[in-house]
This record gives C-alpha cells, sequence and structure tokens, in this order.
C-alpha cells in the first residue's frame, strides 16, 4: 500500500489527533480538503453578525452599517476559499456534539430585519449560501410606524419559502436603551415596567411569528445581546431552544447553545481585516 493511501486509511479510521501531531496540521488539511473534521479536532465556528446592507455610497459604514460592493465582496471570500455555511440548526447540533461539519464552517446573520438586507439575498443565493434573519416584529406588524425601513409579512413570507434560510425571534421592539430594556424591566426598572413587559417581549414575537410563517419558532437572538440568568431561565420556559449573544468569540463542540457566541462585522473594515474576524471568530472596530 502507498504511503498516501495509508495516510488516507488512518483519517477515515478516526485517529485524526494522533495524525495531526505526527504528520502536521497542513499535510492533514489537504488530505480532509473534501471531507468531514471530527468535532474534537478544535473547529471553531463564528457567527457573523449583519444588520443594514446599503447601496446608498453616502451611509456612514460601521458596526451596524456595510456597503453592498463590501458585502458581496466579503461572500465571494467565503465562496472561493471554501468556507461552508451553517443552518443555525447546524451549528447547534455541533454545539451538542451530534454533528460533524467541515473545518471552515461560517454562519450568518441578519439582525432587525432591516428591508436593506434583502440586498444580500441575491448574492446568498448566487452562491448557495445558508443564512438566518432575526425580526423585530413590531416593525412587521405595524409597518406604518417605521417609514418603510424594514421588511414586510411579504419580504417575510419569500424568506420563509427559501430553503436556505430561516427566520428567528428578535423581541417585539429591540428595547436598547441602556437604563430601558429587558434586563432593567424585569428588575422593575423605569417605572411602568416589570417581568411581565418582558415576558411579553419574548412571548409575543414566538407567537406572531409561528401564527404568520406557520412554522415552530424556537430561536431568539437577544437585543443588543443583553441578557440574565432570569431572561434565559424565562426564555427557556417560554419554549426557546437556543438563544443568542453578542459575546464576541466563536462557537465550538460542547459549548452551551443557550449562550451562543455571535461577532459583528464591521462595514468600514477593509476584506483583510474581515478575513482576520473570520479566522478569530473577533470583531474588528475600524470606523
Amino acid at each position: 500500500m502507498s504511503k498516501g493511501a495509508r495516510d488516507i486509511n488512518i483519517i477515515s479510521n478516526g485517529f485524526i489527533r494522533k495524525y495531526i501531531f505526527f504528520i502536521g496540521v497542513v499535510t492533514l488539511l489537504g488530505a480532509c480538503s473534501l471531507g468531514k473534521l471530527s468535532q474534537d479536532a478544535g473547529v471553531l465556528v463564528p457567527v457573523l453578525m449583519y444588520h443594514e446592507i446599503v447601496t446608498d455610497e453616502s451611509r456612514i459604514t460601521g458596526e451596524a452599517v456595510i456597503r453592498l460592493n463590501s458585502f458581496k465582496e466579503q461572500m465571494q471570500y467565503l465562496y472561493k476559499n471554501n468556507y461552508t455555511t451553517l443552518t443555525m440548526d447546524e451549528l447547534l447540533n455541533f454545539m451538542q456534539r451530534r454533528l460533524d461539519i467541515p473545518e471552515k464552517s461560517v454562519v450568518l446573520n441578519f439582525d432587525d430585519g432591516w428591508k436593506s438586507a434583502l440586498n444580500a439575498i441575491p448574492i446568498l443565493q448566487k452562491y448557495n449560501m445558508k443564512a438566518s434573519f432575526w425580526v423585530i416584529t413590531d416593525t412587521i406588524e405595524n409597518p406604518e410606524k417605521y417609514a418603510g425601513l424594514y421588511m414586510t409579512q411579504v419580504d417575510l413570507l419569500s424568506i420563509k419559502n427559501e430553503q436556505n434560510f430561516e427566520i428567528g425571534s428578535h423581541t417585539v421592539t429591540h428595547p436598547w436603551n441602556p437604563e430601558s430594556n429587558l434586563v432593567t424591566w424585569i428588575k422593575g426598572k423605569p417605572e411602568g415596567k416589570n417581568i411581565q413587559s418582558s415576558y411579553d417581549e419574548l412571548t409575543d414575537s414566538k407567537t406572531y411569528l409561528e401564527s404568520l410563517l406557520k412554522l415552530k419558532i424556537t430561536k431568539l437572538a437577544w437585543p443588543c445581546g443583553w441578557y440574565d440568568k432570569k431572561l434565559v431561565e424565562m426564555a427557556k420556559n417560554i419554549g426557546y431552544t437556543a438563544l443568542l449573544t453578542t459575546n464576541n468569540r466563536a462557537n465550538a463542540a460542547g459549548d452551551d447553545v443557550f449562550y451562543v457566541n455571535r461577532t459583528f462585522v464591521d462595514g468600514s473594515c477593509d476584506l483583510e481585516t474581515f478575513i482576520k474576524t473570520l479566522q478569530r471568530g473577533q470583531q474588528f472596530y475600524c470606523s
């Protein structure tokens, strides 16, 4: 048997760790470029978080705004460098050690339900990429309040019908004031807010999306990434089976699905910085 055949035998028999130790990482990755890697091989999966994808060149870019051309460049990089985009369920199964995934895996999230995020869809379709959209339901239910800046019911139903796309809850109103949000409400601050206020944000968004989409909604992204233990327990009791944070790091097998890490993509950064964000699962600030 040739050396190459023996190497492939070693990999197929599951002795990846031993192979890495004796042969080296570069050799292993070359031999496994078309295969799957064990969860125990140290695979880390970043969840990249986008918001507005804008075509207006006058818009100031930053943590929540990226120009369409920059987004295209980033997706093209993923495609040309053989990254695999995962659904949220695939990520969660990996985290729970139920699924082996390619080493170069990434998850794409689009928060808030901005209308401009629809600009990303033709690019995602072109490269057959998976993505999830986290929507604020009041913007859908009461569009007249939001000057057409957010997706409509028709938009959401269209996304629902795409095999590679999914929709999750981002609460009803996305409370983002540091002095008035889900965390302060359960503490009775400010006056007039209480634990029921937070409960309603979690339940009403779930109920609305389930009614509109005729789907079970089991995943929630915290507004601004703000939460505490009481909110986590509340969300579990309501029926959410995964919760998304803005904890700035990648996800590994064995991590808690109620604390999914996500990383902002700063739209002011160049491609080189995006690559560092991708590789390290860490946000870099360029604005």
